[in-house]
């Protein structure tokens, strides 16, 4: 799994490949026809219910060394972060 995650430079050959591994398929969208919505398969569904309780116990030891008040400034930056990343166009 953490190849699967490792930066390729690419989304495309990202999602060949887990697409290869059955974790993934590609649906036409019908309004946009160059565009590809993807979806997890039942196989992809199960990994990620496999590793998620992993994943969210390592988040909330990592998080478990804040504060309420880091926490909070935490997640005001990460949301205004985001908002930022939303707005910005994409290259």
């Amino acid at each position: 799994m953490s190849n699967l995650l490792a930066v390729t430079g690419s989304i495309t050959s990202t999602v060949d490949k887990l697409e290869q591994k059955g974790l993934v398929q590609r649906i036409h969208e019908r309004q946009d026809r160059r565009s590809w919505r993807i979806q997890l398969t039942p196989a992809g569904q199960e990994l990620v219910q496999q590793h998620l309780p992993v994943h969210l116990d390592n988040e909330r030891e990592l998080l478990s060394g804040l504060s309420e008040e880091e926490l909070a400034t935490l997640d005001r930056i990460l949301r205004k972060l985001l908002t930022h990343l939303e707005k910005a166009p994409l290259e």
